[in-house]
């Protein structure tokens, strides 16, 4: 049996595209191998994630435990949630939680239990999933497990002067490969835990595969838009400047609705500054594909968009509306993206570039051969 646990099912479509892409891996290179082996994915909805994934992947058991169960959400530190789940085994903190007993059998009988990708863990929008870091750490210690973490994207990740940092250090040596999305989180955590064996300096999970370009939808120019409801870009002056000039020199624009739940306010506005907006949701972006293609542009918030789309040959700009999206949007640029930045006191430039080619690195075939040594079908 695998044990996934990661952060997708709210739904958002980065999150769901990271396990679209743990789920074809699977059932490519992996179930096939061992046609008796079950998959447990451990997220944030069962109804999600079934909704989305259970018709095409019958085989997979979709639950909510580990990953809904972290101990202190509202106020507890990072290092304070994952000291927790180092002790969640080894102190018997298992025993106050009598609902797991299922999830822990099926976590003792896990030929490799793999926390996958997104940026879920740190310091300032979610310390209470460091909680899943000590909890694999001390799984592996306590049942003689192998644990990996891939994609993982941790910062920032800040701790107060004269904190203890031992115990991240102590989890972090218990995987058998901690994977970093970007240099900054990779930088970040070496830092911390120095230059062990675990860590690794890689690459988003949404790499694992090409995200494959709509069928048919050649032979349009788009402009693609992504929005996010904090520093909202489509609601300054400047920018609704720039699409009245710019968004009729297009066929067709297209909002990338990536969060249904939290971009409505977002959408509704954009209707009426573009009549004939069309909206792509999170279905359609992962299962029809995503139609886009060189010579198309985009002003991109979130940041799987910017991935996608600068893989796919898309021209744009985007907003780094706070520290954990710089670091976010950087390491697409690094990975390969010819995106420009768009900076907080001007908007989008007077004139759309020309398009410039992703300067792939190889990504997908270091993605998939690290996949394929987790899973022992290297």
């Amino acid at each position: 049996m695998y044990y996934l646990i990661g952060g997708s099912g709210a739904p958002n479509y980065g999150d769901e595209l990271i396990l679209l892409q743990w789920l074809r891996f699977l059932h490519a290179e992996v179930l096939p191998l061992a046609s008796a082996a079950r998959v447990v994915v451990d997220n944030n909805s069962v109804a999600g994630s079934t909704a989305l994934f259970g018709q095409r992947y019958p085989g997979v058991e979709f639950v909510s435990r580990f990953k809904r169960m972290q101990p202190d959400r509202a106020k507890g530190s990072f290092m304070k949630n994952l000291v927790y789940g180092l002790g969640f085994f080894s102190r018997g903190h298992w025993r106050d939680h009598p609902e797991l007993a299922d999830a822990i059998a099926q976590l003792q009988s896990a030929r490799l239990v793999h926390l996958y990708g997104g940026g879920y863990i740190n310091t300032w929008l979610s310390p209470a999933s460091a909680f899943l870091i000590g909890l694999l750490a001390d799984a592996a210690a306590h049942f003689q497990l192998r644990v990996a973490a891939t994609g993982i994207g941790i910062t920032p990740l800040q701790f107060a002067e004269g904190e203890d940092l031992g115990p991240l250090r102590q989890a972090i040596e218990a995987f058998t490969v901690f994977e970093l999305r970007d240099t900054v989180g990779y930088n970040r955590l070496r830092q911390i835990v120095g230059d062990g064996p675990a860590l690794l300096c890689g690459q988003d999970d949404a790499f694992l595969y090409p995200v494959a370009r709509q069928t048919g939808s050649q032979g349009r120019r788009r402009l693609h838009l992504s929005g996010y409801r904090s520093g909202n870009l489509f609601e300054r002056p400047d920018v609704h400047d720039w699409l009245r000039r710019h968004a009729g020199g297009f066929d067709e624009a297209v909002y990338w609705e990536c969060a249904p739940q939290l971009e409505r306010e977002i959408v509704e506005p954009l209707r009426r500054l573009l009549p004939g907006l069309r909206v792509a949701g999170v279905r359609e972006l992962l299962f029809d594909g995503v139609p886009a293609h060189p010579g198309d542009h985009m002003l991109a918030m979130r940041y799987h968009p910017h991935l996608v789309a600068a893989r796919l040959g898309v021209s744009g700009q985007y907003l780094a509306q706070s520290v954990y999206y710089e670091h976010k949007h950087g390491a697409v640029v690094q990975a390969g993206s010819r995106f420009k930045r768009i900076h907080a006191e001007c908007g989008a430039p007077d004139t759309l570039e020309q398009p410039l080619a992703w300067r792939d690195g190889g990504w997908g075939e270091l993605k998939r051969a690290l996949a394929r040594r987790l899973y022992a079908v290297a």
